[in-house]
């Protein structure tokens, strides 16, 4: 109730609120680990917060009856589908910063780079929610959830290819 409260006076309050609450359990697995907490697990932290807040903005397409009902200020609801795709592309193209610069700063191995690769697979995705004879159950929660299933085989595959 609080966080729908939020939402009706702040842009998206529930997709920053559940997408960091739930992408700081990298730091709170580090501080468990007794890893030592540096600028690899904030790019981590980033790279995983970023891709958490599009599958949140995502969700919130299939729920905009509801809430429009309850007026909350979500992404979909205050910006037009073809907007609101080119943010959420925007986004998607951000979350590979991360990755580039712990890369760069030889703080990541090469096989993360394969991490880059989830940027055109959202754009997939994105480009089949425009589509409004796609299944919405199978995009949602199939490919667009699917996505973090996605990251282990491509970092392994990286692996073995790198």
């Amino acid at each position: 109730i609080f966080l729908k409260k939020c939402t009706i006076k702040i842009i998206g309050f529930k997709n920053y609120f559940v997408s960091l609450l739930w992408s700081l359990l990298i730091i709170f697995l580090a501080i468990y680990y007794s890893f030592p907490l540096n600028i690899s697990i904030f790019l981590i932290l980033g790279f995983v917060f970023l891709k958490l807040f599009i599958h949140e903005i995502i969700s919130d397409i299939k729920d905009m009856e509801s809430d429009k009902k309850e007026k909350l200020a979500t992404f979909p609801m205050i910006f037009e589908k073809k907007k609101l795709l080119q943010i959420l592309t925007l986004i998607a193209i951000l979350t590979g910063t991360s990755i580039v610069l712990g890369f760069y700063l030889n703080l990541f191995p090469i096989c993360s780079l394969m991490l880059l690769l989830t940027i055109p697979y959202n754009i997939y995705c994105f480009r089949k929610l425009k589509n409004r004879k796609v299944e919405f159950t199978f995009l949602y929660n199939v490919l667009i959830d699917g996505e973090f299933i996605l990251w282990s085989f491509l970092v392994l595959f990286g692996k073995f290819l790198l």
